[in-house]
């Protein structure tokens, strides 16, 4: 049941929100609009924390030296809240039945919270803290000149980033200290990355990764410098629109183009 007393509304916003993401242990909101301004609001306060644009960030990033082709507003395609927090959290949710604690947890214990926005745009991935608005970006030649579609990240033994690309590929990156540097790249699909999820099984890497071919990947990345091939399924027609797991990581749900539903089952690394 929901009770109007208990929401807050903040009434029209005078452009037209495109992208949105809420902090799962924070109460943050983080919003891109049409002018690709970015928001962070405090939700409990209902006070704006931060607000920049995307014109700011590329005029700091030509300042630090990069030639590469500016982006366009409009060009923002996503945007997430990044940290080991959520690492752990969501963890957490995932292995509710595990009694072996997970690196994450162990490592989140000891590290003093970094929160960071992972955006999103057709040439590059920008990283922007939450506090400072200081950014930073894995650019478009460090992508092989590829588009970044979907990205995801995992913090354990290795603090790591995934870019899912438009052209199939997984490109991996080690973040030393929060800079970005790339690690692998992984042929995953013959058409663009939808959805990229990572989470840990047994102290392993998992990576899950579904897209517009209709595939649905299982990658065991536990040695990224030797990456097995994963085990696969073509779970729709088409575009694979989104991917979820239950709390306890033994089910995927997917939703396809095909206006189907698939409930997939996990058993060790493989779905079936």
């Amino acid at each position: 049941m929901l009770r109007s007393s208990h929401l807050h509304f903040y009434g029209a916003w005078p452009h037209k929100i495109h992208h949105m993401d809420v902090h799962p242990i924070m109460p943050w909101i983080v919003a891109v609009d049409e002018r690709d301004k970015l928001i962070i609001w405090e939700f409990e306060q209902q006070v704006r924390l931060q607000e920049t644009d995307l014109t700011i960030i590329e005029e700091e990033r030509v300042k630090d030296g990069e030639r590469e082709e500016k982006d366009k507003v409009g060009n923002i395609i996503g945007v997430s809240f990044y940290d080991d927090g959520i690492w752990e959290w969501r963890q957490r949710m995932l292995q509710k039945r595990s009694t072996t604690p997970s690196t994450a947890a162990t490592k989140t214990s000891r590290t003093v919270f970094t929160h960071w926005i992972a955006l999103i745009t057709v040439n590059r991935v920008y990283f922007v803290d939450c506090h400072s608005m200081k950014t930073m970006a894995i650019g478009s030649g460090v992508l092989g000149h590829r588009s970044p579609s979907v990205a995801d990240f995992s913090f354990g033994t290795k603090d790591l980033f995934f870019v899912g690309t438009t052209d199939g590929s997984v490109m991996v990156f080690r973040m030393d200290k929060g800079t970005p540097s790339f690690e692998t790249s992984i042929a995953a699909h013959t058409k663009s990355v939808r959805r990229l999820l990572a989470f840990e099984e047994d102290k392993s890497l998992r990576l899950v990764s579904a897209g517009a071919d209709g595939k649905l990947c299982l990658w065991d990345l536990s040695n990224e410098n030797s990456i097995p091939e994963p085990a696969k399924v073509f779970a729709h027609e088409d575009d694979i629109l989104a991917v979820l797991m239950e709390p306890s990581s033994r089910h995927l749900f997917t939703l396809g183009n095909d206006k189907k539903v698939g409930v997939w089952e996990v058993s060790g690394k493989h779905p079936c």
